[in-house]
C-alpha cells in the first residue's frame, strides 16, 4: 500500500508543477501533412518542492526514505490545502471543504493532516461544490 509523505514544502520557496504531454507525430514523405496522435490520455504529472527539515521531521524523513525507497508515495497537492471549519468526528462521511479549482476526484485520495503522527488518507466517493463524500473516517 503506498504511503503519504507528510512533510509539507517549505514555502518561502515555490510549489512547481510540471505537466508533460506524450504525443506521436507521423508525417506522409511525399505530402508532408503531419498526424498528431497523444499517446497518454492525460499529461504526467511532477511537483517539486523544497524541505526545510530539523529534528522530529528530519528523522522522518531520513526513516521513511530508507525504508521505503524507490516504492510509489502518494504525494498531496500542497497547494490545494486547506483548513477545514470545524473538526470531525469519528465516523464521519462528509468532510466539508472548498472543493471548486482543486484537484479532488471521485476514486482518488485526500490526506487529513494535522501533523506526522495524527494523519489519515481518505478514499474520495463522492464530490459536491461544498465538500467530499467518503467512506467512515477512521479516527
Amino acid at each position: 500500500m503506498s504511503e503519504p509523505w507528510l512533510l509539507p514544502p517549505d514555502w518561502s520557496r515555490p510549489v512547481v508543477e510540471t505537466l508533460e504531454w506524450r504525443t506521436d507525430v507521423l508525417t506522409a514523405s511525399r505530402t508532408g501533412i503531419s498526424q498528431h496522435r497523444a499517446l497518454r490520455s492525460l499529461p504526467r504529472r511532477t511537483l517539486t518542492w523544497r524541505l526545510l527539515t530539523h529534528g522530529t521531521s528530519r528523522q522522518w524523513a531520513a526513516l521513511a526514505l530508507a525504508a521505503r525507497q524507490a516504492e510509489t508515495w502518494l504525494i498531496p497537492v500542497w497547494p490545494d490545502g486547506q483548513w477545514l471549519p470545524a473538526p470531525l468526528s469519528a465516523g464521519a462521511t462528509s468532510i466539508p471543504c472548498e472543493t471548486a479549482g482543486r484537484d479532488f476526484s471521485a476514486g482518488g485520495k485526500a490526506l487529513l493532516y494535522r501533523s506526522l503522527t495524527e494523519h489519515a488518507v481518505i478514499a474520495v466517493a463522492a464530490i459536491a461544490a461544498n465538500g467530499l463524500g467518503t467512506a467512515a473516517i477512521a479516527q
